[in-house]
């Protein structure tokens, strides 16, 4: 019995749902007989909690945000969770972080970004079917924080304002004749933004 069987059996809450907890963990390459498996995914799983329901079968992150209060996302969109988790970095970062008075990020909008991709991603795959390339996450420019996706075909990239109220704004660029820009509120799902996403 490998590791992660013998982490599971000692840790079971019960028959039909076990919540181990991993931490400085590399959870490599699920059962491939499952909807969850995803075969190159290899995810640091620091902080994170697997969530496995035996009877369905059907695995979930739970991804911390703050102190108690967590969002679930499918097995499937693993890679989202690490970029999230990468992400928390811009959390740490104050005024003057750089040491040439750079305003520092705050967390709503940080929150904002999360939210964000975790409902747009979820909206997807449950909706439509598609599992979007996960994107990096950077901090921007006057407390914005940026969501970069970039391949040699495409590149799109959206800023998330420090203003709750403002809107998003994008900008995508195919590297040949056509580019695009415009605004967006990003809590409401846009259509078109997913057109774009699918030529990644």
């Amino acid at each position: 019995m490998n590791i992660i069987s013998n982490y599971l059996k000692k840790h079971r809450k019960n028959e039909d749902l076990y919540i181990p907890r991993f931490h400085d963990f590399c959870f490599r390459k699920i059962n491939p007989n499952h909807p969850g498996y995803i075969e190159d995914s290899t995810l640091m799983l620091k902080g994170m909690i697997i969530k496995q329901n035996k009877k369905s079968l059907e695995d979930k992150i739970k991804i911390e945000i703050t102190q108690g209060k967590v969002i679930d996302i499918s097995m499937k969109l693993c890679k989202l969770a690490k970029v999230i988790e990468e992400s928390k970095y811009i959390l740490k970062l104050h005024n003057n972080f750089d040491g040439e008075d750079s305003k520092g990020y705050q967390f709503s909008t940080w929150e904002r970004v999360i939210y964000f991709l975790v409902n747009y991603f979820n909206r997807a795959l449950d909706y439509q079917g598609i599992l979007i390339e996960s994107p990096n996450i950077y901090h921007g420019p006057d407390g914005s924080i940026d969501i970069l996706w970039q391949t040699e075909r495409y590149k799109l990239l959206i800023s998330i304002p420090e203003e709750q109220e403002a809107p998003a704004s994008f900008y995508g660029d195919d590297f040949k004749m056509n580019k695009i820009k415009g605004t967006f509120d990003t809590s409401i799902f846009n259509p078109g933004l997913l057109m774009l996403l699918s030529e990644l």
